[in-house]
């Protein structure tokens, strides 16, 4: 019987001690039972056969008590063991849940850069091909009717539109390239490219697969980006050092105009973002200290070769960089959210300087879109004019045809209220979208017109385009309007501009951007003809 019993406890023990597995506490619980029970039907059969009758009551009761108390104490050891494991199952999900959401972009479910990392490491054998190892960082802007929804579900459709149309562009190249979104919101590409293949037409591929309109019900979207490529020429190269060598393109395609949507890294560029990272830490200091000056390019009559006016442009000389071109620090300007400030600090110094000049000699200064658009810019010139004394009849605001057809409305209101305070309004680079802003000049009461350089040249090679640019010119000048030529610098090109109708012209044919004083001291012979109406 004793052994039968120990044989049904040890049956029961081998599951019933799966709780400290997968089984459940109830099932531990069970076997503990079944083993006290049968440890104290054992003893008590033991007792049974050694103790007298009133002995075996004691026992027997003593038995029982002990029996009790190894069942409770054995089901409280059970519980919190079960407990324990499950809090221990519970914290293990968590963690792995954890992990993949540190490795993963939430906006697109694509890995982000640590994710990507982990996985190039995880699986560095399957990861490395033959060819090239090549690094992508692409900036994406979402245009089209997604774009001016501008809600989170348009958003999301396009970055899933944009995730599709990028895997399928490096699926070309390598079917097993590696995507993923950095921090930066940019995405990154990782793949084998053959040696016969140019890492720019790879960039060039990306950007036309991208900027193709998507067929999406909901909405046509094209994706304009901008791709930074770096290259190695083995497979074994640093991963996050291509990332950095790759987002410094990247840096380069977007802060330049020359390298394009695309830039492939080189050794040189690390010094040319030095100098741009330079000039944009500079250029808080050069606007408070006044370091960004006009220069004025004069701008003269044609029938009489007086001087009639000068045009305001940027220039800065700073103590560590020598003479930092007009385009560096104009797109710093841009990249930092100083535009406003630099427009406000050319337009006051300009002011300041024309009151030194003769005062037949208008002053003009070009704003961009950023001062345009931003609030009281009228009140900003008035201030101007009243602090320098000069009168609005001299100051011409130069807006240029790109910023007009950007926001034409809100434009066409700020110029209004600045033809209220009396200042004079030029339309620039006229033509520099054929005759797209015709439209707009009976919609204003231009007084200026400067003709763009394409413009003269479409109707130079083309007798239809010169009929048609001298009847609007004709028009313009019955109207009241000055027509300046611009850049003009041979001989030929003014006389053609003349024939256009052209009353003013300015270019280095007649003379560059001089300093404020180098102009004071230039001998103006002004004519008074045909520009009475310009003077005070």
């Amino acid at each position: 019987m004793v052994r039968y019993r120990f044989k049904v406890a040890r049956t029961r023990l081998s599951g019933g001690w799966g709780v400290f597995g997968k089984r459940s506490p109830n099932m531990g619980l069970t076997t503990i039972l079944a083993l006290s029970f049968t440890v104290c039907f054992s003893l008590e059969s033991a007792a049974a056969a050694v103790l007298m009758p009133g002995e075996l009551h004691v026992s027997s009761l003593a038995i029982y008590v002990l029996c009790g108390l190894l069942v409770g104490g054995s089901a409280v050891v059970v519980a919190l063991v079960w407990h324990l494991r499950r809090c221990h199952a519970e914290i293990s999900e968590q963690r792995r849940e954890i992990a993949l959401l540190g490795s993963t972009d939430q906006s697109t479910g694509l890995p982000n850069e640590y994710g990507l990392l982990q996985s190039l490491e995880d699986n560095q054998d399957s990861a490395r091909r033959s060819g090239r190892l090549v690094v992508l960082a692409i900036d994406c802007e979402v245009r089209g009717r997604a774009a001016s929804l501008n809600s989170i579900a348009a958003i999301e459709d396009s970055l899933a539109d944009a995730v599709a149309r990028l895997r399928s562009a490096l699926a070309l190249f390598d079917p097993a390239a590696r995507i993923a979104r950095g921090d930066d919101g940019c995405f990154l590409g990782v793949l084998g490219l053959e040696s016969g293949i140019e890492p720019g037409d790879l960039a060039k591929t990306i950007i036309q697969v991208l900027a193709r309109n998507s067929e999406q019900a909901s909405s046509w979207t094209g994706i304009e980006c901008v791709v930074g490529v770096a290259v190695s020429e083995t497979q074994d190269a640093d991963i996050p050092s291509l990332l950095d060598e790759a987002r410094l393109a990247l840096r380069e395609a977007s802060g330049s105009a020359v390298s394009g949507p695309s830039c492939v890294y080189s050794s040189g560029l690390k010094a040319v973002l030095f100098r741009r990272h330079t000039v944009e830490a500079e250029i808080f200091a050069a606007l408070k200290e006044g370091t960004i000056e006009p220069h004025f390019l004069p701008k003269f009559d044609l029938a009489s070769g007086g001087i009639t006016g000068v045009e305001a442009l940027a220039r800065w000389h700073n103590e560590k960089l020598g003479w930092i071109s007009p385009r560096e620090f104009l797109s710093a300007a841009r990249s930092m959210g100083v535009m406003v400030e630099l427009d406000n600090a050319i337009l006051l110094s300009a002011c300041e300087k024309a009151c030194g000049l003769p005062d037949h000699v208008t002053i003009s200064v070009n704003i961009s879109a950023a001062r345009l658009f931003a609030d009281n810019f009228a009140e900003v010139v008035r201030k101007s004019l009243r602090v320098t004394g000069l009168r609005p009849s001299r100051l011409f605001i130069e807006v240029s045809e790109p910023t007009l057809f950007e926001r034409p409305v809100q434009v066409l209101k700020v110029l209004r209220d600045l033809k209220a305070i009396g200042v004079r309004v030029a339309l620039d680079e006229f033509g520099r979208e054929g005759l797209a802003a015709l439209p707009y000049l009976s919609q204003f009461d231009w007084d200026e017109l400067k003709i763009d350089r394409n413009l003269a040249d479409q109707a130079l090679g083309d007798s239809i385009s010169h009929d048609m640019v001298s009847v609007v010119l004709s028009y313009m000048t019955r109207g009241g309007v000055l027509i300046t030529g611009k850049g003009i610098e041979t001989a030929d090109q003014r006389e053609y501009l003349e024939s256009l109708g052209c009353m003013a012209a300015q270019g280095y044919l007649f003379c560059g951007p001089l300093p404020a004083s180098d102009v004071e001291k230039l001998f103006f012979s002004l004519v008074e003809q045909p520009y009475a109406r310009y003077s005070a």
